[in-house]
């Protein structure tokens, strides 16, 4: 028996070894020093599944030099939608820098407002790569345009792009459901919203604090501000109840066992 269970786990082990794939490395992350200025709060990146992120591209469209062509549009794996996410949190180190560069004047007044917060949200990162017998280059570059739910001209929108080597930040055209830009190589691009809102008060009113009571709130001699009578809350008797609990199960045992002595 010990022989056959042997045999089985070097038999599995030996398939495992042969189906194994090896995925290709996930790039790397920019080193942008962190803005000491910086007071803004930056809200942490959440993602999705990358083949969501290809229907939220479905229709994108493409021109090399001046002719259109159809862009070949993929997943891309988990570790690049990972990777993304390090570099989303690496440019926004400062705030003021990337604002500069997307002309986002929304973004570089927040840099230096403790009362408002970014909220990346990544549209879309997908891999992007030319129709067959399209070359892109510096001197052939490809211009791309992405149809983006929830997009508007006045939206905040980063593109990444790894070049195979680093993360370039390209230069966004934002219309209403649409985001454009222009490569002069493929490969993962990302498509990112930084959506700029106040941090403390979200519509709601202020909390009150512990020394001013709100306007229904009971006084000591039991009696709201208003006057009205209210009745004594009845969750200040809950920590009781155990102990009573406890003592009339004590005084349960306590008689039950003088019956048996008594017989």
């Amino acid at each position: 028996m010990k022989k056959k269970f042997i045999s089985v786990l070097t038999a599995l082990m030996v398939l495992s070894m042969g189906t194994t794939a090896f995925a290709a490395s996930s790039p790397s992350t920019s080193t942008i020093p962190k803005d000491e200025t910086q007071k803004v709060e930056v809200v942490e990146v959440t993602t999705k599944a990358p083949e969501v992120y290809v229907d939220a591209v479905k229709g994108a469209t493409a021109t090399v030099g001046g002719v259109e062509v159809t862009p070949q549009v993929n997943a891309v794996p988990v570790t690049t939608v990972s990777a993304t996410v390090a570099e989303i949190k690496a440019q926004l180190n400062n705030v003021t820098k990337l604002a500069d560069f997307m002309g986002s004047n929304e973004l570089k007044i927040a840099a230096g407002d403790s009362n408002k917060k970014i909220l990346p949200d990544i549209k879309s990162v997908v891999d992007v790569s030319a129709p067959t017998g399209v070359t892109v280059s510096a001197s052939n570059p490809i211009t791309l345009t992405f149809p983006v739910a929830g997009v508007t001209k006045n939206s905040n929108i980063l593109i990444l792009h790894w070049n195979g080597s680093a993360w370039e930040t390209i230069k966004a055209v934002v219309g209403d459901g649409v985001v454009t830009g222009t490569f002069t190589s493929l490969s993962p691009i990302a498509i990112v919203d930084l959506k700029v809102e106040d941090k403390v008060n979200n519509g709601g009113s202020t909390p009150p604090t512990n020394n001013a009571p709100t306007n229904n709130a009971p006084t000591n001699n039991g009696t709201p501000n208003d006057g009205t009578p209210v009745s004594p809350k009845t969750g200040s008797a809950a920590p009781v109840l155990p102990i009573v609990a406890m003592i009339c199960l004590a005084g349960v045992v306590v008689c039950t066992k003088k019956v048996k002595l008594n017989r």
